[in-house]
């Protein structure tokens, strides 16, 4: 094999090492765009595979859709392989357009949250969870369905482009190790990369007579810090589990969307002064090419009554909608 990990494959082999058998580990991977947070997960997998060879460990890699999970999570997973020297078309299986990789006697299943199978929206028993960009539309509930049935290892990662999310809670916990890298950590990186990075950092007066200068992407993207994005329409969001039962006001709002997906958000409203409080829960997230889907994912939510809408599908300009019983 050729093995080049970067610092952060160590820094969690040493943590998985010094985890008892007995207890769960979870690691959070912070940090910027192109620091190898999700290369240096999948060398830690072929670690643990190769060091428990035939054990049938339950692996699941996720991202927030099954779409995305096979576009980028099972294509870095491929090239990282390919990298290590260990790649093997052979291995590779499809079950329903799902990938399941054979890795030294392991089935590494791969899996989007956007999945209504039972396997995944109500999760089963496994010994290693992986949650690729878990700030990027993983729902919650889905996420810790899973990891309160993971019996040894948990791990995810994010760009930091919320100062606000419900999985940053888990910094607090005992059984929790939440790292920080950035672009520099990655060895492997090449220079063209590292200089569009560096573009966007304002302090650099050539960066802002150049016009790449942009605080927001240099926090997040080049620092790996957590920051809001300037000009947001809701600049202040809090998460939280539910909506609290002072809510004076309910509605139902509708986004159509084919190539893009539709959403279908719950909305509620406390009145204070001196702004008032805007509470909103996705329900529904996914592309609808027909007017017969979206009734359909309406129906299913149990929705009745008017949903605000924005335009029909033949972008004409729509408003309310009524749905009956």
């Amino acid at each position: 094999m050729i093995w080049k990990p970067n610092g952060l494959f160590f820094k969690m082999a040493q943590l998985v090492a010094a985890r008892k058998p007995e207890t769960k580990l979870i690691i959070g991977n912070e940090g910027s765009s192109r620091s190898a947070k999700t290369w240096d997960f999948i060398h830690l997998l072929v670690w643990i595979c190769d060091h428990n060879r035939d054990k049938k460990l339950e692996i699941f890699l996720f991202r927030d859709t099954l779409v995305n999970c096979k576009e980028f999570l099972f294509k870095d997973f491929k090239e990282c392989l390919t990298s290590i020297g260990i790649y093997n078309q052979a291995n590779y299986r499809d079950n329903a357009g799902k990938p399941i990789y054979l890795l030294f006697g392991q089935e590494i299943r791969f899996r989007g949250l956007d999945d209504n199978t039972t396997e995944v929206k109500e999760a089963t028993g496994s010994d290693i969870i992986f949650f690729n960009e878990i700030l990027s539309g993983c729902e919650k509930e889905r996420v810790m369905n899973w990891i309160m049935r993971c019996r040894k290892l948990v791990v995810a990662d994010w760009n930091p482009k919320y100062t606000d999310h419900w999985f940053f809670a888990f910094e607090k916990r005992n059984d929790t190790v939440f790292t920080h890298s950035t672009y520099k950590d990655n060895r492997h990186l090449q220079d063209s990369v590292i200089k569009e990075l560096e573009s966007y950092d304002p302090s650099n007066p050539e960066n802002v007579r150049n016009g790449t200068a942009d605080k927001y992407r240099w926090q997040v993207y080049g620092l790996g810090l957590r920051a809001n994005r300037e000009g947001l329409v809701f600049p202040e969001v809090t998460y939280v589990d539910d909506f609290p039962e002072d809510i004076e006001q309910f509605g139902h709002g509708l986004d159509f969307g084919s190539a893009h997906p539709t959403v279908i958000v719950k909305g509620g409203i406390r009145r204070k002064s001196p702004k008032p409080d805007l509470f909103l829960k996705k329900l529904y997230y996914a592309p609808c090419d027909t007017s017969t889907q979206v009734i359909d994912a309406v129906r299913s939510l149990g929705i009745t009554g008017h949903i605000w809408c924005d335009t029909n599908m033949d972008n004409t300009n729509t408003g309310i909608g009524w749905v009956s019983d």
